[in-house]
């Protein structure tokens, strides 16, 4: 599915990201998939000892249970950070670039909220990866991990903060 034009030079507050203006322009180079929503937790899967989507999305969501059902409070804390897909990825994104300064196109590939998170003392964590603008395999093996906590003082709708960022080499 070919992503749909936005016109750069219209008076619309919209903005639209660095990724998007690429696809425009270069269609074919950058994909601008849709994130993760709450219906990935529709189809879970449980494989291993956790549970991850199961849907054909672009971004995996894994949470931590039992071989019966998915943690409930963890599935509560899903499906609030899924409404606001976006503005974590906003965030992690410019985390990333903050520490990288490599010119290209990021993209989050997990929501992790598992087992992973808890190794890194978060309650969310987003992996990136990073497609060099020059083409390159340069970055292929590096993940950018930015671990999410939330405030529990103020309830999630309240607050998060980053915890942690981790690179790391796969």
């Amino acid at each position: 599915m070919a992503p749909q034009r936005k016109d750069l030079h219209s008076d619309d507050d919209d903005s639209i990201s660095d990724e998007e203006i690429e696809a425009q322009y270069f269609p074919g180079t950058v994909p601008v998939l849709p994130g993760p929503t709450a219906s990935a937790l529709n189809e879970l899967v449980f494989k291993g000892d956790e549970w991850e989507s199961s849907s054909n999305a672009s971004v995996v969501v894994v949470l931590p249970g039992t071989r019966e059902q998915p943690d409930t409070a963890v599935l509560e804390l899903a499906r609030f950070s899924l409404t606001r897909f976006h503005e974590f990825e906003a965030i992690a994104k410019q985390v990333a670039r903050d520490f990288c300064r490599e010119e290209g196109s990021w993209s989050v590939s997990e929501m992790n909220f598992g087992k992973e998170a808890s190794a890194n003392s978060a309650d969310l964590i987003l992996r990136l990866h990073l497609s060099p603008r020059d083409g390159s395999a340069a970055f292929d093996y590096t993940e950018y991990i930015v671990c999410f906590k939330f405030n529990q003082l103020t309830g999630l709708r309240e607050g998060f903060r980053i915890s942690r960022v981790v690179i790391q080499f796969v």
